[in-house]
């Protein structure tokens, strides 16, 4: 067996060592490699882990359940390192956030307009797009980063796209009105600043996690618009995860049980040649994600 393989084995079993649930004692200790595991053994295993000063790109097409997942992600990785997840949205308010990750119920959700610069505790800030943008967002992230104290600071930013949505505007089919589905548009993701991201957090060891929106399976003209786009985006990123939601792309007669509310997730990283697989049900009761395989 080659060092490739044991390694590769070797990143399964801790993923799978890791509980299913939130732990109520905190994770104060870092593992070896720096790497900050979430808890779901699925989403570990297809990240391979969010190490320190890495760029990690969470994709998928819209309506697959990002930024709930996002919302997830950040609540685990409060709790189990006591650190400061700063969550920005490009594309939503952040009371639509606040909403979604109240639903979800047991996220320490704070606003950083309403006193975050005061109490930099372990939590979920969330930053308004409406009031800030993204480089304010950014320099915040890396002034705490910079600080010795704990905890630590992760930073997550959903919202993104890899192709130019078209403008949203009402359509009358047979005389009847009809609206976007959409309400916010996405911000065009550039492999630009995917360039200037990775840099920062190779300089300031700060972990950074994209939500990025690719083009619908049923849009042929939105896929081949954006098909080498998305692939510069991929080639940019440290690390890729995709999202995928069978159930959106078959009929409701043809949709089997063990389908329903399941993410399949195919993560990629340069460290390895293969792909890892993996999936995620969503509980509807508690509004959180939890392994299937």
């Amino acid at each position: 067996m080659n060092t490739f393989e044991l390694s590769r084995r070797a990143l399964l079993e801790s993923a799978l060592a890791l509980p299913l649930v939130k732990s109520t004692k905190p994770m104060t200790e870092e593992s070896p490699s720096g790497r900050l595991y979430t808890g779901l053994p699925g989403f570990d295993y297809a990240s391979g882990g969010i190490g320190p000063g890495k760029v990690v790109c969470v994709s998928g097409p819209p309506s697959t359940g990002k930024t709930l997942l996002l919302l997830d992600l950040a609540a685990r990785i409060s709790t189990r390192y006591v650190a400061k997840v700063l969550f920005y949205s490009a594309q939503k308010p952040s009371v639509y956030l606040a909403k979604k990750a109240a639903l979800k119920g047991g996220i320490s959700i704070r606003f950083w307009e309403d006193g975050g610069t005061r109490d930099t505790g372990s939590a979920v800030y969330l930053f308004d797009s409406s009031t800030t943008d993204s480089e304010h967002v950014i320099e915040t992230a890396v002034r705490l980063q910079g600080e010795r104290a704990k905890p630590g600071t992760v930073l997550i930013m959903d919202g993104w796209s890899s192709y130019a949505q078209r403008t949203n505007q009402i359509e009358i089919i047979d005389g009847i009105p009809a609206y976007p589905a959409e309400r916010w548009p996405h911000t065009l993701l550039s492999w630009e600043r995917i360039g200037r991201l990775k840099e920062l957090a190779h300089m300031t060891r700060l972990p950074i996690v994209l939500g990025v929106t690719t083009a619908s399976l049923m849009d042929d003209e939105a896929l081949a618009k954006s098909s080498h786009h998305e692939s510069e985006i991929r080639r940019h990123a440290d690390q890729w995860v995709n999202l995928h939601r069978p159930a959106l792309y078959k009929g409701s007669a043809e949709v089997q049980p063990d389908e329903r509310n399941v993410v399949e997730l195919a993560g990629t990283s340069p460290a390895w040649w293969d792909t890892r697989c993996s999936k995620l049900r969503l509980d509807a009761r508690d509004i959180s994600y939890g392994t299937v395989i």
